[in-house]
């Protein structure tokens, strides 16, 4: 029986921002994809036949590709750029390492994605432009629609906030 889907819901999207390739396809929604995903794999977990968590991850990161590929219909660039990113996903989640240190980076990536989502929305894209996407900071600002200046204070914000976000102690721990 796999997890609840409901727990991958920061995970999927940190997957979905990484495929999806910045001005490719702005009508895009990828909370609607997310969402969907998450119908689809409620409504068929029965199918689910793995046993391990990153069988899981796998199954999901699949229907979550399959629901980018369905929204992108017809706009070619996003289905190649979609399928170049999928392929960088696929060969880092299956790089050949130890399963102990694939549950390593499964935590950390959960920790980043949990981290992103407490973000103000211009401040996590700005962080995912620039880290995730190696944009400019040109085409961050032409993004966000702001200054040059004004994305640079955005970024630094966003980094520092993320930071204090990621070395915060566990909620309920006490030191």
């Amino acid at each position: 029986m796999p997890p609840p889907v409901e727990n991958a819901r920061d995970h999927l999207r940190l997957l979905a921002r990484l495929m999806w390739r910045p001005g490719a396809l702005r009508e895009l929604d990828l909370s609607d994809v997310v969402q969907q995903t998450l119908l689809k794999a409620h409504k068929n977990g029965h199918q689910y036949r793995g046993g391990t968590e990153a069988e899981w991850r796998g199954w999901l990161r699949t229907i979550l590709l399959n629901e980018l590929r369905q929204a992108a219909k017809g706009n070619r660039a996003f289905l190649r750029s979609l399928d170049e990113s999928s392929r960088a996903l696929e060969e880092v989640a299956g790089e050949q390492t130890s399963p102990s240190q694939r549950v390593v980076r499964a935590e950390q990536l959960e920790q980043l994605a949990a981290a992103l989502s407490k973000l103000p929305d211009h401040e996590r894209t700005a962080v995912e432009l620039k880290h995730l996407h190696s944009c400019t900071m040109e085409v961050i600002s032409q993004h966000l629609g702001r200054t040059k200046q004004a994305t640079a204070g955005v970024l630094k914000r966003g980094m520092r906030r993320l930071r204090e976000i990621l070395n915060a102690p566990p909620e309920g721990v006490t030191s």
